[in-house]
């Protein structure tokens, strides 16, 4: 299906202003709302023209304000403290932290720049953290018709201490979003976010090596050649300082992420990824030919 720009595209109820405000909305409703534009057909690449090159691109999105990042977010980017940081979170906190009207409104805005033919962002395939907040920014930015999701639990926010990283049950999220595949999420509470608990934060060190094994994974189980993942600020430092030795990046890589921030990068590797015991990946900006 030809891809569609924008302007291109008639009765989108988003052309008319959108009022920011730092509240959590239904996104139900909103996403209804927005079907005419998250629902235009991704144009995908043909598996069978694959290059065996040992390489992918790797489009990382960081979900669209929540709840907890109303205030936290621009603290942080004045310059505030990590503890500062981690306390207006949990002032701020919610199970599951939804997405607020200017998340989604933010995610919209990104999902107009990925439509534009300029950007040639074609995913063949959208990985999720298990977290609403992440999923629905996916939804709004890419579409669901004719692409597959995935949700792995290693892609979700460092776990303990916030209520934000604690994820919903996985009966809830499958009738949820039924389009997508949660193989990966155990049923029941979530032990994850529980092994911490309410005063602990799970360690920089436990996050960066959940960050590698989900490129790894990516590496060595998925043939597609551009994926799409979205996923959160806190696990994308970590992919991208904390684990330098496994996973190499350029100065502008590793900066940090904002809400709803999308960068187009370059995954390679040397080794062969089936006999290699430490594999080490290079992420890159990536550079269209």
């Amino acid at each position: 299906m030809k891809k569609l720009k924008y302007n291109q595209i008639s009765n989108i109820t988003l052309r008319n202003p959108v009022i920011l405000q730092p509240a959590v909305i239904n996104i139900s409703n909103h996403l209804a709302q927005l079907s005419q534009v998250y629902l235009v057909s991704i144009t995908t690449c043909s598996l069978s023209t694959m290059s065996t090159a040992r390489h992918k691109i790797i489009h990382l999105v960081r979900h669209g304000q929540a709840l907890h990042n109303v205030r936290a977010e621009p603290a942080r980017k004045a310059g505030c403290s990590f503890d500062d940081f981690l306390q207006l979170m949990r002032e701020d906190d919610a199970v599951d932290a939804a997405l607020t009207q200017e998340g989604i409104a933010q995610a919209t805005r990104v999902q107009q720049q990925t439509a534009s033919a300029e950007l040639q962002i074609n995913p063949q395939l959208v990985v999720v953290s298990p977290l609403s907040r992440a999923i629905d920014t996916g939804i709004i930015v890419f579409g669901t018709q004719d692409l597959p999701y995935i949700c792995i639990e290693s892609l979700r926010e460092r776990s303990g201490m916030l209520l934000n990283g604690q994820r919903r049950e996985v009966e809830y999220l499958r009738k949820k979003y039924p389009a997508i595949n949660f193989d990966d999420i155990s049923p029941g509470s979530d032990a994850g976010w529980e092994k911490y608990g309410a005063e602990t934060l799970e360690t920089k060190e436990a996050c960066a090596r959940r960050a590698y094994e989900s490129l790894l994974w990516i590496v060595k189980t998925r043939k597609e050649t551009e994926v799409a993942i979205v996923a959160h600020g806190g696990l994308f430092h970590e992919m991208t300082n904390g684990i330098p030795e496994l996973i190499k990046c350029d100065q502008n890589t590793a900066e940090r992420f904002h809400n709803c921030e999308l960068r187009t990068l370059k995954l390679h590797w040397n080794e062969d990824p089936a006999t290699a015991e430490n594999l080490v990946l290079h992420l890159e900006k990536f550079t269209a030919p």
